[in-house]
């Protein structure tokens, strides 16, 4: 069973996912990367309360899974969170 709302979740994921590509073409700004790992990743873990299909499930798990890692590596190399940055024309930093 899938629920009617997953579609909706998908598209979410995916938005976020174009989102993501265009911050790491133009400028890979920290913030900005992680404010859309935790969307997608937030998508994902709802996603998969929203289907029975483990085809699904597995690939939503998974995408959660690699989201959690990117930010955990991002957090250890990031070093200090306020150090200055230019150039990104989203959040302005």
């Amino acid at each position: 069973m899938v629920s009617q709302h997953l579609p909706y979740t998908i598209d979410q994921i995916v938005k976020n996912l174009a989102l993501l590509e265009e911050h790491f073409k133009d400028y890979a700004c920290p913030d900005c990367i992680n404010k859309h790992l935790i969307l997608i990743e937030g998508y994902a873990e709802e996603g998969m309360t929203m289907t029975n299909d483990e085809k699904w499930r597995l690939l939503l798990v998974k995408c959660a899974d690699m989201c959690r890692a990117v930010r955990k590596e991002l957090t250890m190399t990031q070093g200090h969170k306020d150090t200055p940055r230019k150039g990104c024309k989203t959040c302005g930093r």
